[in-house]
């Protein structure tokens, strides 16, 4: 989970699901803060604030206050 989260990598979900709730990010490095949170840890595509000495720890997501639910589908194949 977090080499996904550290590479922002959107194909693994795992951007959108900690966005979606929030909650603090722990990093571990000689630099930075040491608690990033989740919508300032992503920069753009495939690219984070973290330095290539960072390690992302810890994620913290809070619980739920009611029900939601993620759905992912691919759309169908086109053929040619």
């Amino acid at each position: 989970m977090g080499r996904s989260l550290a590479h922002a990598d959107p194909p693994s979900d795992l951007p959108a699901a900690v966005l979606a709730p929030g909650g603090p990010l722990l990093v571990a490095g000689p630099g930075g803060p040491p608690e990033v949170a989740a919508t300032d840890l992503f920069t753009g595509f495939l690219a984070s604030l973290l330095a290539v000495d960072a390690v992302l720890t810890e994620a913290r997501v809070p619980a739920s206050t009611g029900r939601w639910s993620y759905l992912k589908s691919n759309p169908p194949p086109t053929h040619r």
